[in-house]
């Protein structure tokens, strides 16, 4: 009886780990999740706090045009009509 109570203790405890791993396991994946979410959310807020900034890394306008289309605005641009 003696031997068990001197054990008692040290079972207790390996009981409490064994319960407390998943827990644990649990937390680092619930922080993991988090910190991937803190970084979205900071990517979309800046990303909204400054809707322009992806508009200023696209070509100019004439870039977006086939040569045709450009020679064609060149040619309006000289005989001095507007372009729609």
């Amino acid at each position: 009886m003696e031997q068990l109570l001197r054990e008692l203790p040290d079972i207790f405890e390996r009981k409490y780990q064994q319960r407390l791993q998943p827990l644990r396991e649990q937390q680092e994946r619930l922080i993991g999740d988090n910190q991937q979410l803190q970084q979205q959310l900071r990517q979309l807020s800046s990303a909204r706090a400054n809707p322009l900034a992806r508009l200023r890394q696209l070509p100019p306008p004439r870039q977006w045009l086939p040569g045709s289309a450009q020679r064609w605005l060149a040619a309006q641009r000289r005989v001095g009509r507007p372009h729609t």
